[in-house]
């Protein structure tokens, strides 16, 4: 079972994602994921971080700012899987697996 405390989402306000709102929401996706998974850096890692908080306000998430990457990755591939090229093949965040009785 997960012990990921559920997220607020207060003040969401719906937005369109325009070509490089979503190309930006890519490119911070492979930040983050470079970052957790791999602990090498594309930007600076403030950057990094600024720019998910960013979004992540944007749909109304609220993280700490000292939060892990792993944390900040699976938010971020949380809100925004709709525009990230994530499919069965290519899930960076782990699921949990059924547990047989």
């Amino acid at each position: 079972m997960s012990k990921r405390k559920p997220t607020t989402r207060k003040g969401f306000k719906p937005f369109s994602i325009n070509h490089m709102d979503s190309i930006t929401i890519l490119c911070t996706y492979q930040s983050l994921h470079m970052a957790a998974r791999h602990q090498m850096y594309l930007a600076h890692p403030s950057t990094i971080r600024q720019s998910a908080h960013h979004w992540l306000e944007k749909v109304g998430v609220t993280i700490r700012q000292g939060a892990r990457w792993n944390t900040l990755l699976n938010e971020f591939c949380d809100s925004f899987r709709c525009v990230l090229p994530i499919d069965d093949e290519n899930n960076p965040v782990t699921k949990d697996k059924p547990t047989t009785d």
